[in-house]
């Protein structure tokens, strides 16, 4: 419980940093910054479109099925890489 008194400050600075990270984006304190701020969630919002939830369930779905096929297939290749971690 002690832990909690300690740590409620500091997540309220981090918090509020952010809070104000994000003001000064929206407000355009500086111009150089809103516009790489805006570019970026312009981008984002394409990314969002392609790999949305459906498509990665699609895409692990297919990696569940494929990925035990091609293990034992290609297991020569695979070895010398999976002993060095």
């Amino acid at each position: 419980m002690s832990q909690l008194f300690y740590s409620v400050p500091f997540l309220g600075r981090v918090v509020r940093k952010f809070v104000l990270q994000l003001l000064r984006l929206f407000f355009v304190e500086d111009w150089i910054e809103s516009l790489k701020f805006g570019i970026s969630l312009w981008f984002l919002t394409y990314v969002g479109s392609w790999f949305n939830a459906m498509t990665l369930l699609i895409m692990a779905w297919v990696g569940l099925f494929t990925i035990p096929k091609v293990l034992p297939v290609n297991r020569g290749s695979f070895s010398g890489r999976w002993t060095d971690y």
